[in-house]
């Protein structure tokens, strides 16, 4: 956009002139003040030392999420992009005690006066209530703001926008006067993205030249045997005198699909457990689930005191009860880390039992099942602790091939141990029915549906409050559209306007991609098997919690098998003949080698140190013994990271419960005796002000301290 003055009776046009003086600090001033430089209004609570002489900036949004700021005036490369990137990934961690010190060090700073960083969130964006503290950097982007933008950053930009919400805009002046200029700020167009598109284009367009070079000689030879009858499969039968070995092609793909199952188990039980014995894993949500299947195991009621509810109260995973039992052989958090790995893992097998079928062809099929093993929401699934959902994923898995192979029985055995999980998965479910009535058998789809639908009435509205003495209380989630369930439902099929905006924002498309880029977007090609999981993908995408439509939680498991399903399906409407089969597989395997290590845990990611911390020895030591000093049959009161390390006992609360209730039943109520407590054991360095208060207190009056070492303390009641 140009602009012309007139001058004499002729237009002139104005030049941009450079940043006028102390820009940067009235950019801040701005930031802060809302004065609309910006689009939006930005609360900054720190700095941080760009490159290349640029301004950053740390701030929080209205719904306190993250936005890590790059502001220069000059062009920028795409070196500054990437480091600003990689801040705002390093940030995603950070706890809210860590951002309330960084924005009270900022006031210092800046010799102003300030309150605790949420009541300032409040206040700043005149806020009915203040928000709750969990809720801070529950996501993260970019914001960029830059006099302009050459080719080699806005690549830079499109490339970071698959791991990262990333915002550009372009600031530039015009000399009005001698001391007066004219701002004009424009959004700068990140979605054409060309090197991405032409990145899948040259993976699913490999010129047909280059397969005959991947393919050994020894197909061609297979492919003359084979003869005027061959089917396009690369598995034909062949007589025993034939084989040069006394073993079958099938017996090799096996072997080869188990070597690919247990190196998965092999690899994430030790990343799990090592996890866990780093202080990694926290009494939300691992330390809950094991102290409800511990009390089961013990024949007790699993009232579990880390949440201050029933086991069942907050989702009805009556699974677990299955997994008492094998607390009377190893009593130990871990089982649920490995039971997890190898129940994910699994899932590899009914994915290539049903490529096999319905390809014809065990390569492809082995390449689509270590596509599975390599899938990054998988993979973040595993490591996201232990959840019963997770068990979901296979069963579901096993449910489809079941169903495809007509094999009701073992079809409503698996689709029994789906529901079971979660009430929700009775969603899911129903479409599946449908989708089987369709496709498959009515009788048998339609009482597929009527019997979750059944189930997911029930539950909601008679069994899940006898658990909680109230319903469903996360309705919340999806408060944009309604206060109840049935709001949400009436709104969602009424109110078009006012899902669409949600629907599309771009934290949701990043969702998409990074579920169907793993597949090479294959299953859009079958898009009535993707969509048996649109409940889940519909309630992920609607949610105002961020993790939910994040591939790096658990939302994922019952969206995951049809993701595979669905692209098996879609291969199989190419009628692909052997070498082509062949060309795909390794697309398939090429693209999932990259996906995972773009956006994975994996050992082989980019992102592996950072899901996988590994503490100093030294402070993993004293933590050790500070659990050490807990004697089995004590109240405890325990920061997050020990929980999960003392949760096989009757009363075991996560600090500041029960002295303050937070996270604690459906609404606070209820709360424990504080009396009761036997022991505190904290790590002061991530306790919150007020609760560094509480823990003081308690040292100076009622307890006795009688460990103290790297900010670990362990108070024992006088």
């Amino acid at each position: 956009m140009s602009l012309f003055r007139v001058r004499d009776g002729k237009f002139e046009k104005m030049e941009a002139s450079g940043w006028p003086e102390q820009l940067k600090e009235l950019v801040i001033e701005k930031l802060v003040e809302g004065d609309g430089l910006l689009p939006e209004r930005l609360l900054v609570i720190d700095g941080w030392g760009a490159p290349e002489g640029a301004t950053g900036l740390i701030a929080l949004d209205k719904q306190g999420s993250l936005v890590v700021l790059l502001i220069a005036d000059t062009t920028l490369s795409k070196q500054a992009i990437g480091t600003a990137s990689e801040l705002a990934w390093n940030l995603r961690h950070t706890s809210f005690v860590e951002l309330d010190a960084a924005y009270a060090g900022y006031l210092a700073q800046k010799t102003r006066l300030g309150s605790e960083l949420a009541k300032s969130h409040s206040e700043f964006y005149a806020q009915d209530s203040v928000l709750d503290r969990g809720l801070f950097n529950q996501n993260q982007r970019l914001l960029v703001l830059a006099s302009e933008y050459p080719e080699p950053t806005l690549d830079a930009m499109r490339w970071r926008r698959l791991e990262l919400q990333i915002d550009a805009f372009s600031l530039t002046f015009i000399d009005i006067g001698a001391d007066t200029s004219l701002a004009r700020v424009e959004p700068v167009d990140l979605i054409g993205g060309g090197r991405i598109a032409t990145f899948f284009s040259l993976i699913l367009k490999a010129p047909a030249a280059i397969v005959g070079r991947l393919v050994p000689d020894a197909l061609d030879s297979e492919e003359k045997k084979d003869g005027p009858d061959d089917t396009g499969g690369i598995e034909t039968e062949t007589r025993s005198s034939d084989r040069p070995s006394r073993y079958s092609k099938q017996t090799y793909q096996y072997a080869a699909l188990g070597a690919m199952i247990l190196l998965y188990i092999a690899t994430f039980s030790f990343l799990t457990v090592r996890m866990h014995n780093n202080f990694s894993t926290y009494g939300f949500d691992l330390g809950i689930f094991d102290q409800g299947i511990w009390l089961l195991s013990q024949l007790k009621e699993p009232f579990v005191t880390v949440r201050g509810l029933h086991l069942f109260g907050e989702h009805l995973s009556f699974n677990l009860v299955l997994l008492a039992p094998l607390y009377k052989i190893w009593p130990d958090v871990r089982l649920l880390l490995v039971l997890q790995t190898v129940a994910l893992a699994i899932g590899a097998l009914p994915v290539y039992l049903l490529a096999r079928d319905r390809l014809k062809n065990g390569v492809l099929a082995l390449a689509l099942a270590a596509s599975y093993l390599l899938y990054p929401a998988l993979q973040w699934l595993n490591h996201d602790q232990f959840h019963p959902d997770a068990l979901v994923t296979p069963a579901l898995l096993f449910a489809f091939y079941f169903a495809t192979k007509r094999r009701y029985v073992l079809f409503a055995v698996s689709a029994l141990v789906a529901v079971l999980a979660k009430e929700d998965v009775a969603l899911v479910m129903i479409v599946m029915g449908i989708y089987l009535a369709v496709t498959n058998n009515r009788t048998v789809g339609f009482a597929t549906s009527l019997a979750s639908l059944a189930w997911f009435v029930v539950g909601l509205k008679y069994v899940l409050p006898a658990f909680n003495g109230t319903s469903l209380f996360y309705a919340q989630n999806f408060s944009k559209l309604g206060s109840t369930i049935g709001e949400v439902a009436i709104n969602t099929l009424t109110k078009p306007g006012l899902v669409l905006p949600i629907l599309i924002q771009e934290s949701n498309l990043l969702y998409i991609t990074q579920l169907l880029a793993p597949v090479a977007f294959s299953p859009l090609a079958s898009i009535e098997v993707l969509l048996i999981s649109l409940p889940a993908l519909f309630s992920n995408a609607v949610s105002q919690q961020g993790y939910m439509h994040n591939i790096e939680y658990h939302y994922t498991a019952t969206i995951i098998p049809f993701v595979f399903a669905g692209a098996i399906l879609a291969i199989e409407k190419l009628a692909l003949k052997k070498r082509e089969a062949v060309v795909v597989a390794a697309l398939l395997v090429a693209v999932a080698l990259a996906s995972n290590f773009f956006w994975s845990p994996s050992p082989i990611s980019s992102r592996h140190q950072r899901a996988f911390v590994v503490i100093d020895e030294t402070r993993r030591t004293s933590m050790e013994r500070a659990v050490a000093l807990i004697p089995d049959d004590a109240v405890v009161s325990a920061s997050y990271v020990f929980v999960p390390h003392l949760t096989h006992r009757e009363k075991i609360y996560e600090f500041p419960n029960p002295y303050v209730a937070v996270n604690w039943g459906v609404n606070g109520e209820n709360p424990a005796d504080k009396d009761t407590i036997d022991f505190v054991i904290v790590d002061f360095s991530q306790l919150s002000s007020d609760q560094q208060k509480i823990a003081s207190k308690l040292r100076n009056t009622e307890f006795t301290q009688v460990y103290s070492r790297n900010d670990i303390l362990v108070l024992r009641r006088d």
